[in-house]
């Protein structure tokens, strides 16, 4: 088989297709990317801190990190309204959403910005029409984005994915009511929990709707923000309160911003995160119309890599698997190259299976072990697949 670029590699794969070697994606931490470039010798080429893109650190790969690796995806994302995060001289920020955060410093150097305020705590169901949600249409947001992906396009063969809501999904719910809060919420208070994911799945369609007028064309990939829904050893919420509470906002979102992705660009695919031991909700997701789903979290209950291949890879394409709870962080390199193997010959025998780790890389990760895991995807995810 001829080498593909990575673009047509990674379509060929979300059409359930065998392409010639298994596609590879990445997110990173700046702290893990800090170490990266520096192992990789690029400190002269590559900025090693770049601006951070999200509360959790995460940061944008240059495209000579990308070439490195042989990574075969690249994340982009519309910008928030003009004027945030606003940032206050004691070090906390805004979002344009409303949530304060504050930089925690964590052992060893690295950070992450944490939620410190909610500010509809004590919100009542009347109050949620008056609150200033953020505007899709604020022009802040489109700002240079066309540009942007349209460079991408047509000056590189990556395949390229874009985050565009500036929403955190159901869970933006938890950060606007506080954790303990929106989970009594969904409990005791089922009339405004419902109205409340509804308001925030309103602006996160409008979001996707505006942006996706200007760069549908362009994308192959369209994910939404992560919506954890599993802990490590079941289902955070019942699966009959996710068919009730979540189906339906689930569904209306995935629908609304798909038709218009595939009335512009019928090729390109749904991308949705979910962490954890979510095997139960499958089923649900693809009655939902999910096209890729991530990370497959393989070390939580019942996140068989076999059964959820043999169950339902016909029916969605499935991305991550390369554990970060102990193999990448923790395991020697030969430990990381046996974890590719393996999750190479579960998943992906007739394409559907784009190889990353099950989340965004953390400081913790040696920049090796990440090296060993790209250069095994090179090696033995080679169609036809024989290990």
């Amino acid at each position: 088989m001829r080498e593909m670029t990575s673009r047509e590699r990674v379509m060929t794969t979300i059409e359930h297709k065998e392409p010639d070697r298994v596609p590879l994606d990445l997110r990173m931490t700046l702290g893990a990317y800090t170490k990266l470039v520096k192992y990789l010798g690029l400190e002269s080429q590559v900025d090693p801190e770049p601006k951070i893109t999200f509360w959790t650190t995460n940061v944008s790969i240059d495209q000579k990190v990308l070439e490195a690796l042989n990574i075969d995806i690249v994340h982009l994302g519309s910008m928030p309204p003009e004027g945030y995060p606003k940032e206050f001289p004691d070090g906390t920020t805004i979002d344009e959403w409303g949530v304060k955060r504050k930089r925690i410093e964590r052992p060893g150097g690295s950070f992450y910005i944490e939620m410190i305020e909610s500010p509809i705590k004590d919100a009542n169901i009347n109050d949620l029409d008056d609150y200033p949600w953020p505007s899709p249409y604020d022009p802040g947001v489109t700002n240079g984005l066309e540009e942007s992906v349209r460079w991408w396009y047509d000056n590189t063969d990556y395949a390229i994915q874009v985050l565009l809501d500036g929403c955190a999904g159901g869970e933006q719910a938890g950060y606007l009511r506080g954790i303990e809060q929106w989970w009594t919420d969904l409990v005791l208070n089922q009339e405004f929990a419902i109205a409340l994911l509804n308001k925030i799945f309103d602006i996160s369609i409008e979001f996707n709707k505006v942006c996706i007028e200007l760069i549908g064309k362009y994308v192959n990939i369209v994910r939404f923000f992560g919506w954890d829904l599993g802990g490590q050893n079941g289902p955070i919420f019942s699966p009959s309160m996710v068919n009730k509470v979540f189906k339906p906002i689930l569904k209306r979102q995935w629908t609304e911003v798909k038709e218009l992705l595939q009335k512009i660009n019928p090729k390109a695919k749904i991308f949705f995160h979910s962490c954890g031991s979510i095997y139960k909700l499958i089923p649900m997701f693809i009655e939902c119309g999910l096209d890729i789903l991530d990370p497959l979290q393989t070390r939580a209950a019942e996140m068989d890599m076999d059964r959820i291949k043999r169950e339902f890879g016909d029916k969605l394409v499935f991305h991550g698997a390369i554990d970060i709870q102990q193999v990448l962080p923790f395991g020697t390199v030969d430990q990381v190259i046996e974890e590719v193997k393996l999750r190479i010959k579960q998943l992906a025998p007739g394409g559907g299976f784009i190889l990353a780790p099950t989340h965004t890389l953390q400081d913790d990760t040696p920049p090796e072990n990440i090296v060993a895991m790209c250069e095994a995807v090179n090696k033995y995810g080679r169609y036809p697949i024989s290990i």
